[in-house]
């Protein structure tokens, strides 16, 4: 994950008082905290997946890992 991708899911969770957005919300609340932590795992998951998707094991199948890994966001 670069410093972009983590500045651009901050300011789409309504983070922007970090970076001195003069639109931004006088505080931070845990509403935009916690929708930025869920951002950031999301983007990991997927990160996972993917390295999943290169390898082939067996008995369990590339696609199978990738898929439960994805998965996991979905039980919320």
């Amino acid at each position: 994950m670069t410093r972009d991708d983590i500045i651009r899911m901050a300011r789409h969770a309504g983070m922007f008082k970090l970076f001195n957005d003069p639109n931004a919300p006088d505080a931070l609340i845990g509403e935009s905290i916690e929708q930025f932590a869920n951002l950031v795992a999301k983007h990991e998951r997927e990160a996972c997946a993917k390295v999943c998707e290169c390898f082939n094991s067996e008995p369990v199948s590339h696609a199978t890992v990738a898929a439960e890994i994805r998965k996991r966001g979905d039980e919320k």
